[in-house]
């Protein structure tokens, strides 16, 4: 770290920060870093050399009033992201001990290896109730992809993970880390595909068996449930496909399992309008920012 000591009769700190987050003086700096073993590096001399911006004081006030607006409607959404995915994990929890609430009238509760469900459900292992495609993965380099570039996705253990010239399936898919996902409770262990698309094989490739289980209450268990006692390896932990499909699933009926999946693929819906929200408030900061740097805003002319 270099620690800056500003001349509060000459430049503000908060005026100061904003300059360090700007592009301009990110490339800026980055022409002077020089190469080291590990990463770049900046020296003293480096720093105190490069020349910035220095408007009047009011209106680095001006600046940073208009920022710092933005930066809270950032950390407003941030909060609201937050809060719904509490929600998210509060309602899954309730639903799949007690079910969906429409089908919650005078029943009762048993006790299993996955803990309390309704007395109608039961317990079935995963192998039982999907269809496995992992016989169809074809892993590809990166060194290959770059040679292959296009327009359909090429998913991982994750997610999407690059965009390629060709895919492998078509259609809806539950997608299961293999390897180098996340495993514990309420983490994102599975993800759906929809369309078409490539799979390399750290990822597992499932459909739900028809009129035995949906692929959304089946994503939404494998994401509720703590993944990771199931899973081996030190370093780097491996669901295999033979322990995948000893996993223990609740299986209520599919139109119970399609309440129970709606309820939870709403709050999802939110999530996602949240954030987006965000997203757009960061790229109005960095315009609106890089814009000021810039001298591309008459901060003068703004009203606050």
């Amino acid at each position: 770290f270099i620690g800056i000591v500003c001349n509060p009769q000459k430049v503000l700190p908060k005026y100061l920060e904003k300059v360090f987050l700007s592009k301009w003086f990110n490339q800026t700096k980055d022409s002077l870093a020089s190469d080291k073993a590990i990463q770049k590096s900046l020296n003293n001399d480096d720093i105190i050399n490069i020349e910035i911006p220095i408007p009047p004081l009011e209106i680095q006030k001006k600046i940073v009033a208009i920022l710092d607006t933005i930066e809270k409607a950032i950390e407003i959404q941030e909060k609201i992201i937050e809060k719904t995915k509490e929600l998210k994990k509060a309602m899954m929890a309730d639903l799949f001990k007690y079910g969906s609430p429409s089908f919650r009238k005078n029943r009762r509760l048993k006790k299993t290896e996955i803990g309390e469900i309704p007395e109608d459900w039961k317990v079935v292992r995963l192998g039982k109730v999907v269809e496995n495609y992992d016989k169809k993965r074809i892993p590809l380099s990166e060194e290959i992809r770059k040679k292959r570039k296009g327009i359909y996705p090429y998913c991982g253990a994750n997610g999407i993970i690059d965009y390629i010239d060709d895919y492998i399936f078509d259609g809806e898919y539950v997608l299961l880390a293999e390897d180098g996902g996340f495993f514990n409770r309420f983490e994102d262990s599975a993800y759906i595909m929809k369309g078409k698309f490539w799979v390399n094989n750290h990822a597992h490739i499932l459909v739900g068996k028809e009129n035995l289980i949906t692929n959304y209450f089946l994503l939404y268990w494998l994401i509720y449930d703590d993944i990771s006692k199931y899973v081996s390896g030190s370093t780097r932990q491996k669901l295999t496909q033979k322990i995948m499909n000893n996993i223990l699933i609740p299986l209520p009926s599919l139109s119970e399992q399609k309440e129970i999946a709606d309820i939870l693929q709403t709050i999802d819906q939110k999530i996602e309008i949240e954030q987006r929200k965000k997203s757009l408030y960061e790229e109005l900061f960095k315009t609106v920012l890089n814009k000021i740097m810039n001298q591309e805003i008459d901060v003068e002319k703004i009203e606050i």
